[in-house]
């Protein structure tokens, strides 16, 4: 990770505002609130999928190609979902993402949320917020108004597709260019791959991303389903 900081040019604090080279500390009461840096090392994944979904017997590791290292950066969502941070740095690893479009439960992890702070009214707090002009930033708490409404469809009993549909109807009404409006459960799994468990009670978050400008916006708002 410090390589790959150091090549970027963002290896130092003071080089994180080139144009004032001022550096600044944010401190939060709750662990979460702040951005952080979390480094993990994976390995080689075959086809298939490792050892913990095929067992150890006739396992072998070994890598076999060298992946680039090129790092990209994330801000809020990669394909088409929220990632749960504010900013991230991704390497790829092409083993490593065709096991995890495969859902999260088969690698042995969870995804694990942090509350998400809002402003008074409703808009979730996010750096890009200053982006919006007056009349955006008035605009832009339709999303959280639109994404208690689709939880209270859900919970009145319309059909998922209806609510998503309604949603990026009445979003689009507003001004926004909207790139999803969706009901998915908490690890993402999409509804075509897990019937059953759409069909079934449980965890729901209802999900949007949506332009409006140049800034663009996503929140979340997750409701249980009786």
């Amino acid at each position: 990770m410090h390589r790959i900081l150091v090549r970027e040019g963002l290896n130092r604090l003071d080089h994180m505002d080139r144009a004032t080279g001022e550096v600044i500390r944010y401190e939060r009461d709750r662990p979460g609130d702040l951005l952080h840096v979390d480094v993990k090392k994976f390995g080689l994944i075959p086809p298939g999928g490792g050892w913990k979904v095929n067992g150890r017997a006739g396992f072998q590791t070994g890598r076999k190609q060298i992946e680039a290292d090129r790092a990209e950066l994330l801000s809020g969502v990669y394909g088409g979902r929220t990632i749960g941070e504010p900013i991230a740095l991704l390497v790829r690893n092409r083993d490593l993402l065709d096991a995890m479009e495969r859902g999260p439960a088969r690698l042995g992890f969870q995804h694990l949320r942090g509350e998400i702070v809002r402003e008074s009214d409703g808009l979730a707090m996010s750096s890009r917020n200053q982006y919006l002009s007056p009349a955006e930033r008035s605009t832009a708490t339709v999303i959280h108004r639109t994404l208690r409404g689709m939880r209270d469809e859900m919970l009145a009993g319309t059909a998922r597709l209806v609510v998503e549909a309604r949603a990026g109807v009445e979003l689009a009404e507003a001004g926004f260019e909207v790139d999803y409006t969706a009901v998915r459960t908490p690890d993402l799994v999409e509804p075509s791959a897990a019937p059953q468990v759409y069909a079934a009670p449980g965890r729901r978050v209802a999900l949007i991303a949506a332009r409006l400008g140049r800034t663009r916006l996503i929140d979340n708002i997750e409701f249980e389903l009786p």
